[in-house]
């Protein structure tokens, strides 16, 4: 019986584990966005020029202070689209 216990406890807290990384994931990459936004747009205000210039020449409305927001909002959305490629080289 003790046994089971030690296993189901173990089970439960790898269990928790993954819960929180799969959360705290995409704040990480959402937080990591906001800083980048921020540093081009405090720190290298001529490539955040060209990030709102581009962005006005397809149309939309953006202003040298939303950078910060926009990368926080790509940074998390963009951590649901993760793809890994592994190719495996076979010689004969």
């Amino acid at each position: 019986m003790e046994k089971f216990i030690t296993y189901s406890a173990a089970a439960i807290v790898a269990m928790l584990a993954t819960i929180i990384v799969v959360l705290l994931t995409p704040l990480a990459y959402a937080c990591g966005g906001y800083v980048t936004g921020w540093v081009l747009a405090g720190l290298f205000p001529f490539a955040g020029k060209w990030i709102v210039d581009g962005a006005s020449a397809l149309g939309l409305r953006v202003n040298m202070s939303y950078l910060p927001q926009i990368g926080a909002a790509l940074g998390f959305v963009g951590a649901f689209f993760k793809s890994q490629q592994t190719n495996k080289n076979e010689s004969k």
